[in-house]
């Protein structure tokens, strides 16, 4: 998938519809890297709001639940955020492209929040989007607050995707490790700790890196 299909949102709706909001990267419960790193880093209180940016079918709902959070999620398909919805009436969900404008939308006024999580979005930002991606994640996080971000894990040697393993999307650039990160968002964010977990996509490249970061007051 190319950069401009990337910004295409009928190609997510049309993704989430054929698969019936069951696309090929999702995997069944909350994934327990996010829900681990937001615990330990975020704490477990009932006050906390978390939102989850690039939602999908609101698998990481739970993650919320298990700390005693509010849940808000967000995402580029309207096909899933309508399915969010229908799963999670009582909860508040936005279609927004994460790397727009937000002032004056439902989202960006929505804020801030104690911890942003993202497992599987900005990994699939193009580069030339990224720095309008850490900039709205700066103004939906609190000062002091959590950003964990999940993405494909660039191991050594590692510098491209093979799109006949992934064939809905893919970048050559979709892989970070902790330097990345760091390199990426040192100004806004500081990385507090990171993971790599190879069982998360067995034998699919260098494993799936978690990377939890606290935004500079």
């Amino acid at each position: 998938m190319t950069d401009k299909q990337l910004n295409d949102k009928s190609i997510w709706d049309e993704i989430y519809r054929k698969t019936e909001n069951k696309p090929g990267w999702d995997l069944p419960g909350a994934d327990p890297n996010m829900t681990d790193l937001i615990g330990k880093h975020g704490g477990k209180d009932d006050s906390m709001r978390i939102l989850d940016v690039g939602c999908g079918n609101g698998r990481n709902a739970p993650v919320a639940e298990s700390l005693g959070a509010a849940y808000c999620g967000t995402d580029f398909s309207s096909s899933a955020v309508a399915h969010c919805r229908e799963l999670y009436p009582d909860r508040d969900f936005y279609i927004q492209d994460i790397c727009a404008d937000l002032e004056g939308t439902e989202l960006g006024e929505s804020g801030p929040y104690d911890v942003v999580m993202d497992c599987g979005c900005f990994h699939a930002i193009p580069p030339q989007q990224r720095g309008a991606y850490i900039a709205n994640a700066a103004l939906l996080c609190r000062p002091g607050g959590l950003l964990v971000i999940g993405s494909w894990h660039r191991g050594e040697g590692v510098d491209g995707n093979d799109p006949q393993y992934y064939p809905y999307l893919y970048l050559s650039e979709w892989f970070f490790n902790a330097g990345d990160i760091e390199s990426l968002f040192g100004n806004t964010f500081e990385l507090i700790d990171s993971r790599v977990d190879r069982d998360v996509y067995p034998g699919m490249f260098d494993g799936f890196a978690y990377f939890a970061l606290r935004r500079c007051k």
